[in-house]
């Protein structure tokens, strides 16, 4: 079978599950290119370790998986970062991607201080955008790869971020500090789940 069959089949496969209802929440990873969100989903979801993502291509488009974690099934969507793919999350796919949302990630790579504003910029277009289909989606704001940060810098770094991404004006926006080489987004990422 050709890789378009195979990969169609996956997607037929899975649409038949979302509309059996078999997932339970339904979760969204999102933010600029190369921030670690699809190596997030494969070291969490998949076990993958960590010294194993170097590899990871960049996701195309978007993605949409189905993974169990601590017996729940978790809907997984994970959208590439170009600004062609974040373009067609926040317009043509907008539908597919947000309506029902549990949680959103907003992954933001804390040591490319070059696209902060940038990803600030797409950020707040997200929360827009979340907004018109669901009040209640728990929304993460997750300040990615702290292990190439110094020490003495880390609090530093969040706390630029937060004011930024004016994360106090919004009481439903939590901002983590995170690494895949430590248990800090598995921790972030259930407790969000709860």
């Amino acid at each position: 079978m050709s890789y378009l069959g195979e990969e169609f089949e996956l997607e037929v496969e899975l649409e038949n599950k979302i509309q059996k209802d078999v997932y339970v929440k339904k979760i969204l990873f999102i933010g600029l290119a190369q921030t670690g969100k699809t190596s997030i989903i494969n070291v969490v979801f998949s076990g993958l370790s960590p010294e194993d993502t170097n590899d990871i291509p960049a996701t195309i488009n978007s993605s949409r998986q189905i993974k169990d974690l601590s017996n729940m099934n978790i809907l997984i969507n994970d959208v590439g970062g170009q600004t062609s793919f974040l373009e067609n999350a926040l317009t043509i796919s907008k539908e597919m991607l947000f309506s029902d949302l549990f949680a959103l990630f907003y992954v933001v790579d804390a040591s490319n201080f070059g696209e902060y504003q940038q990803s600030r910029d797409y950020f707040l277009r997200v929360l827009r955008t979340v907004a018109e289909f669901n009040k209640t989606t728990k929304i993460n704001l997750i300040v990615h790869k702290m292990d190439l940060i110094p020490n003495d810098s880390k609090d530093k770094i969040t706390s630029q971020l937060a004011e930024l991404f004016n994360v106090n004006e919004h009481e439903n926006i939590k901002l983590s500090g995170t690494s895949i080489f430590d248990s800090s987004i598995f921790d972030v990422i259930k407790e969000t789940l709860e």
